[in-house]
C-alpha cells in the first residue's frame, strides 16, 4: 500500500512539474528585470524540474516492480456536466508507460542542459524553455493518460508546441511555413483520434477502458462492437499516428519541420513526439490487433514508409533532413513489428531509436568532426558502402529513382491537389459570397460588403439562438450548421481582413454551438468561446489601432512590436479553437457527442468546422505575427503594457473557470 502511494505521487510529480514550471517562467514576464538575472533563473528552475521529475520517474519505477499488480489506475477527479455527461481525470500504469515516462524526463533533462548554453543570451531564451515545459507536460499525459480524453488533450498540447518550436525564429518565412504545415497535418489528423474518442464512449460510455481492457478479456469489451466499427475505430487510431509520426503518405513535412532549434528537433523529431504514435498503437493494441485485416495495413504501411524514407534520405543536402527521415524508416520498422504482435521489441526498438536519434541531432552540428574521428578510429568505416541495396538498382533506374528522392515521392504535390486545393476552391468562393463580391482582377476585397452584413448577421444569430432555445426547431438547427460550415470556409479563404477572418471564425463555431445544443453543457463552450474571442477581439484591435493589415497573404512580422500583445492575442485564438487550456476544449467533446444523436452526416461537418476554422486562425495569426524583421523601430509604447497583458490574462482564465463552474453545479 506504501508502495503504491509513493507510485502515484511520484507519478503526479512528474506528469505535472512541467506545467507547473512552465506557468511560473510565463509569469516572469508580468516583471522587470534584466535579461542576463531571467535568464539564470529560468535555468535554475528548469534544471530543478528535470532533477525532480527523472528522480521521481526512477522512483516510481522502483515502486511499480515492489507491487504485484501489472496494472493501476488512479482517478483524480471526475465531474458531472449535465445529466449525461462527466469529464474523468483518470490516470493508468503499466511497465510500458513507467518506463516511456523515465525515458521522457531522462530526454529531457539532458536537451535541457545542453540548450543552457547553445541559447545563451538568446533573446527567445525563456520562451523556448516555456514551450519546451509543455511538451513535456502534454507527452507525459499522453503517456499516463488513463482515458481518450486526456490523450487527446495531450496530443493536442503536443501539436502546439510543435507549431510555436518549429517556428521558434519567426523572423524566417521558411521556419513558419514549415511551423504551418506541421500544424495543418496535425490539426487534419487529430480528426482521427477525436472520431476514436467518440466512438469509444458511443459504445462504452464511461468505462475505464484502458484498465478493463486488461482485467477483462479484451474480446469481451469488443464483443457488443460490430466489425465495421472496429475497422472504422481501428482506422481512426491510425490516422493521428500517419501524421505525429510522419508515415506514408505523410513523411513529407518532417524533414522540414526541423528549422527549429537543434535540441528542439532533437526532442520533437529524434526521440519522443516522433515516437508518440508508436505508444499510442501499443496503448491501443487491444482494439486494432483484433479488427480482422488492420495487421496487413498496418504492416504495408510500415513496409512502405520504411523503404521510401530510406531512399528519401539519400537524396537529402543536409544532415538534419538524413536523421529525420532515418527516424522515420525506423518507425515504419516498429509498426511491422507491431502488425506481428510483437509489442515488447517494438517498445524496445522505440527507446533505442529514441537515443539513438536524439543523440545524432545533438551532435549534427559538429557531425565533420564526428565523422573524421570515426574514419580514424575505424579504417574500414568507408567499406561498408559497398553493401548498399541502391547497388543492386540498375544503372538506367538510377536516374529516375533521384528525381522522385528529392521530390520526396511527390507525396504533397499530391496530397495538395486531392485535398488541399478543392478546400481552398470552396473557401475562396464562400468568402465571396459572404463579402457579396466575386473575386475578379485582384484579391482585394470591399470590406463595405461585410461590414454592412454585420447587423444582419447578429440579427440571424440571434434569432437562431431564441429558435433554439425555445422551440428546438430542426430545419434552424440544419440550417444554423450550414452557415457554421459556410463562416469557417469563408474564414480559411479571407485574404484581406484580419478581423473579418477572426469574425467569421468566432461566428462560425457559435453558429455550430446553436446548431446541436440548447441545454446546459453547451455552456462550457459557449461561455469559453465568447471569452476567447473577447480577448483574441481586445488584442487585435489594439495592433490594428497601430499597425495596417489589409492583406493576409504576405508576413508582417509584428510580433517584434508586439509581444505582449501578440502573446494575448495567440491566447485568445487558442481558446476559440478548443485549446486543452480553455473550456472549449470539453465543450467541443460534450457538442460532438451529442451530434452522434443527430447522424453521421452532422458529425463529420461539425468535425470539418472545427478544423477549418482551427487551420484559419492559426494561418492568420503566423502571417500578422511572423515571418520577418519588421525594419520599423521597436517602440515599447505601442504594445501592451505588463498591467494590461495581465488583467486579459485574468480574463481569459477566469471565464473559463467559470465556464467550469456554471457547468458543475
Amino acid at each position: 500500500m506504501i508502495a503504491m502511494s509513493i507510485l502515484h505521487l511520484c507519478v503526479l510529480i512528474t506528469l505535472l512539474s512541467p506545467l507547473i514550471a512552465a506557468a511560473i517562467l510565463s509569469m516572469t514576464y508580468f516583471f522587470r528585470g534584466a535579461r542576463q538575472r531571467f535568464e539564470r533563473i529560468t535555468y535554475r528552475l528548469v534544471r530543478f524540474y528535470c532533477l525532480l521529475s527523472l528522480c521521481s520517474s526512477i522512483i516510481a519505477l522502483i515502486a511499480w516492480s515492489m507491487v504485484p499488480i501489472t496494472h493501476d489506475s488512479l482517478t483524480l477527479a471526475s465531474f458531472k456536466v449535465g445529466p449525461e455527461f462527466s469529464v474523468t481525470i483518470r490516470l493508468f500504469f503499466n511497465y510500458f508507460n513507467l518506463f516511456f515516462l523515465m525515458t521522457s524526463s531522462l530526454i529531457t533533462m539532458v536537451v535541457t542542459f545542453f540548450s543552457r548554453r547553445y541559447l545563451h543570451r538568446d533573446p527567445g531564451y525563456r520562451r523556448f524553455f516555456i514551450v519546451i515545459s509543455l511538451f513535456v507536460f502534454g507527452n507525459n499525459l499522453i503517456i499516463t493518460a488513463g482515458t481518450f480524453d486526456l490523450i487527446f488533450a495531450g496530443w493536442e498540447i503536443v501539436g502546439l508546441a510543435s507549431y510555436l518550436l518549429i517556428g521558434y525564429f519567426w523572423h524566417r518565412p521558411k521556419a513558419i511555413a514549415a511551423a504551418c504545415r506541421a500544424y495543418y497535418i496535425y490539426r487534419v489528423c487529430d480528426l482521427g483520434l477525436l472520431a476514436s474518442l467518440l466512438i469509444t464512449h458511443f459504445f462504452w460510455h464511461d468505462v475505464n477502458i484502458f484498465n478493463d481492457m486488461v482485467d477483462l478479456n479484451h474480446q469481451t469489451i469488443l464483443s457488443n462492437v460490430p466489425s465495421s466499427w472496429r475497422w472504422l475505430l481501428s482506422i481512426c487510431i491510425l490516422l493521428p499516428v500517419l501524421g505525429k509520426s510522419a508515415q506514408f503518405p505523410l513523411c513529407f513535412w518532417l524533414p522540414k519541420a526541423m528549422e527549429g532549434p537543434t535540441q528542439s528537433s532533437a526532442i520533437f523529431y529524434g526521440s519522443l513526439s516522433i515516437h508518440a504514435g508508436v505508444f499510442l498503437l501499443i496503448r491501443t493494441m487491444p482494439i486494432w490487433h483484433s479488427t480482422p485485416g488492420f495487421n496487413y495495413l498496418l504492416a504495408t504501411i510500415g513496409i512502405v514508409t520504411a523503404a521510401c524514407a530510406s531512399v528519401f534520405a539519400l537524396a537529402q543536402s543536409n544532415i538534419k533532413g538524413q536523421i529525420g527521415y532515418a527516424s522515420i524508416a525506423q518507425v515504419g520498422l516498429m509498426l511491422l513489428e507491431l502488425s506481428f504482435g510483437l509489442s515488447v521489441i517494438a517498445f524496445i526498438h522505440m527507446i533505442g531509436n529514441a537515443f539513438l536519434r536524439c543523440f545524432q541531432l545533438l551532435v549534427s552540428s559538429s557531425i565533420l568532426t564526428t565523422h573524421l574521428q570515426m574514419q580514424t578510429v575505424v579504417k574500414t568505416f568507408g567499406q561498408f558502402k559497398r553493401f548498399s541495396l541502391l547497388n543492386l538498382v540498375p544503372r538506367r533506374l538510377k536516374p529516375g529513382l533521384y528525381v522522385f528522392a528529392i521530390n520526396e515521392g511527390y507525396f504533397e504535390v499530391i496530397l495538395k491537389k486531392i485535398i488541399a486545393k478543392p478546400v481552398l476552391f470552396l473557401a475562396d468562393a464562400f468568402n465571396a459570397v459572404v463579402n457579396m463580391e466575386l473575386r475578379r482582377r485582384t484579391d482585394r476585397i470591399n470590406s463595405a460588403a461585410f461590414h454592412s452584413l454585420s447587423p444582419l448577421a447578429i440579427v440571424l444569430l440571434l434569432g437562431v439562438a431564441v429558435d433554439v432555445i425555445f422551440r428546438q426547431n430542426e430545419i434552424v438547427r440544419l440550417c444554423s450548421l450550414i452557415v457554421a460550415a459556410i463562416l469557417a470556409l469563408a474564414a480559411l479563404g479571407e485574404k484581406g481582413n484580419a478581423q473579418r477572418c477572426l469574425k467569421l471564425a468566432a461566428f462560425g463555431n457559435l453558429f455550430a454551438l446553436f446548431s446541436v445544443t440548447n441545454s446546459k453543457p453547451g455552456l462550457l463552450y459557449l461561455i469559453g468561446l465568447l471569452t476567447s474571442s473577447f480577448v483574441a477581439f481586445e488584442a487585435l484591435r489594439h495592433i490594428r489601432a497601430r499597425r495596417s493589415i489589409d492583406n493576409l497573404t504576405s508576413f508582417y512580422g509584428l510580433f517584434q512590436q508586439f509581444p505582449l500583445a501578440g502573446s494575448i492575442l495567440l491566447i485568445g485564438i487558442l481558446g476559440i479553437i478548443s485549446s486543452p487550456f480553455a473550456s472549449t476544449f470539453y465543450g467541443e467533446d460534450i457538442l460532438l457527442n451529442l451530434t452522434i444523436g443527430l447522424g453521421l452526416h452532422y458529425l463529420l461537418i461539425l468535425q470539418f468546422i472545427f478544423i477549418v476554422s482551427g487551420i484559419a486562425l492559426i494561418r492568420f495569426y503566423s502571417m500578422v505575427m511572423f515571418g520577418k524583421r519588421n525594419n520599423v523601430i521597436t517602440n515599447c509604447r505601442l504594445d501592451f503594457t505588463r498591467l494590461q497583458a495581465f488583467l486579459r490574462v485574468v480574463v481569459f482564465f477566469a471565464g473559463n473557470t467559470c465556464a467550469f463552474l456554471l457547468a458543475i453545479s
